[in-house]
């Protein structure tokens, strides 16, 4: 989730608290949880990134650092299974930008809660969102070569796309 959308300040305490638990917190402990009772040779897990855990963008504090710490954790995840011999995979996939009800609410906020909102109206008005089924065929295309995979490396679509 995207929301809340605003500046430091700007935004309701209650928000912030649901939007880590939704982006981060569930997705630590799913898994966590997978781990504890799935018994499989090899856990592989796929985290969703954003571009915007790598730079910060006005209005979107806590989705910045919400995804920027899904990397983090992605990367902890791999470091751990490695040291501890498990065959574990952990990556973070980036999607970029697709046409998705998300995009949709952040071209409906407004400029005062974030700076970029003309831009995001510009790549639906131009057609430079990517169809969620286009960025599924790129991920699968990528998971279905596990031995290729780079153990917590954060994979971004736009590093993908031949």
């Amino acid at each position: 989730m995207v929301n809340p959308i605003g500046p430091v300040g700007a935004i309701e305490n209650h928000d912030i608290a649901k939007h880590i638990s939704v982006n981060l917190t569930a997705l630590m402990i799913i898994v966590n949880t997978m781990k504890k009772h799935i018994n499989t040779e090899r856990l592989f897990v796929v985290n969703v990134s954003s571009g915007a855990g790598e730079r910060p963008m006005y209005g979107w504090n806590a989705y910045c650092s919400t995804k920027s710490a899904v990397n983090m954790y992605t990367q902890t995840s791999a470091l751990e299974a490695e040291e501890a011999g498990s065959k574990d995979l952990h990556i973070a996939f980036s999607p970029g930008i697709m046409d998705t009800s998300m995009q949709e609410e952040i071209r409906n906020s407004d400029e005062d809660q974030f700076k970029l909102v003309d831009q995001f109206k510009q790549y639906k008005e131009e057609g430079k969102l990517r169809s969620p089924k286009e960025v599924a065929d790129i991920l699968t295309e990528l998971i279905g070569k596990p031995s290729e995979i780079e153990n917590g490396k954060i994979y971004s679509v736009y590093d993908l796309v031949k």
